[in-house]
């Protein structure tokens, strides 16, 4: 994502555009907010020394104190994230290079803003004497009325976008009555990352595991206070399972896997049915754990190949077990399990109880 300023139209414009794509599994690809990043500062004559002044550094008074005068939340956001605190553990810091910082504190509190939708913020950056005769830096924010979203346009491209079949209408729709940031909402940073986040979750979780984001723009109005939100899906193909192809059976015979996953060929691709499917085998006792997925980049998603990956449970086990209650007092437990009878193939459960 960059940020762009247009001054012939008075506006700032957050664009992400190209192929955001997701070659993955979902429960591997939450995506988190992250806390507004700060930018680029003015490179000093003195820098904080990583490792051997550390300890010096931890020990020495601050260069300067610095005093944020705004509302509650911004104030915090500022006293969090602003970048001239990390300078503050600068030795022998020249009043020209706290000159310098002013400067890149005003631009550095205004893009945090920015990921607050504040774009038409009042910054003052000023230096004053503290109480103890150091300098302090007070950063005075009139944030300004938040960025609203006037608009939002999401498109499609691909086969949800072409195909007559009343299963991707619905997604389709599904994507749009569930945008996570409608008009009227205020904008910010986290929010519209937020719902282009699962915008491309629910492309991804039926039909068309190779989606990505084609296009987003957020087009930012300042002066208006105003948002206008664009993004286009592609889905690409639509996916249908093909063979499994498994990996880790050697104890057990290799039919389990198949009629325990219940996957059939021809099956139109669903994340939740593959996490349905590792479920049960992970339940069945023949196997400690499972993963099932496709490949997005297949060159065959009319078949796509699912891969099943698991790990064996042991073929004996015994477990035992110590209670206790009021009504029967101690008791012991044992059971054992063979998952595989020689001669037979079946399961054996044997299980022992003893109360007092």
């Amino acid at each position: 994502m960059w940020f762009e300023k247009n001054d012939t139209r008075s506006t700032r414009r957050w664009l992400a555009a190209g192929g955001l794509t997701a070659a993955l599994a979902l429960p591997a690809w939450a995506q988190q907010a992250e806390a507004p990043a700060a930018p680029a500062s003015a490179t000093l004559a003195a820098q904080p020394e990583a490792a051997g002044a550390k300890g010096q550094a931890a020990e020495a008074p601050p260069a300067f104190s610095i005093e944020v005068k705004a509302p509650d939340g911004v104030r915090e956001l500022v006293e969090k994230y602003n970048e001239l605190q990390r300078y503050q553990a600068v030795p022998d810091l020249e009043s020209s290079e706290l000159d310098r910082l002013l400067v890149v504190g005003e631009r550095d509190v205004r893009n945090l803003l920015g990921t607050q939708g504040f774009f038409s913020p009042t910054i003052h950056v000023t230096r004053a004497a503290g109480d103890d005769g150091r300098p302090k830096v007070v950063i005075e924010v009139d944030p300004g009325e938040p960025t609203v979203v006037k608009q939002v346009e999401i498109g499609f491209e691909g086969d949800i976008q072409q195909s007559t079949d009343d299963d991707a209408a619905r997604q389709r729709r599904r994507i749009v009555n569930r945008w996570g940031l409608p008009e009227g909402k205020p904008f910010t940073q986290d929010g519209w990352s937020s719902a282009k986040t699962d915008a491309l979750r629910a492309l991804l979780a039926r039909r068309y595991p190779a989606g990505k984001i084609s296009y987003s723009l957020a087009d930012i109005d300042a002066p208006a206070n105003a948002a206008r939100l664009h993004l286009r899906l592609d889905s690409g193909p639509v996916f249908k399972l093909g063979e499994l192809q498994v990996s880790g059976v050697q104890r057990y015979d290799p039919v389990l896997v198949p009629r325990l996953s219940r996957l059939k060929p021809g099956q139109v691709y669903d994340q939740q049915s593959l996490n349905d499917a590792q479920a049960r085998l992970t339940a069945s006792g023949y196997y400690d754990s499972a993963y099932i997925f496709v490949d997005p980049e297949s060159k065959t998603p009319e078949a796509v190949p699912v891969q099943v990956q698991v790990s064996e449970a042991r073929l004996q086990k015994l477990t035992l077990g110590v209670g206790y209650s009021t009504d029967g007092g101690p008791r012991l437990s044992a059971e054992y399990t063979h998952n595989r009878v020689p001669g037979i193939g079946w399961r054996a459960i044997t299980k022992l109880q003893l109360e007092k």
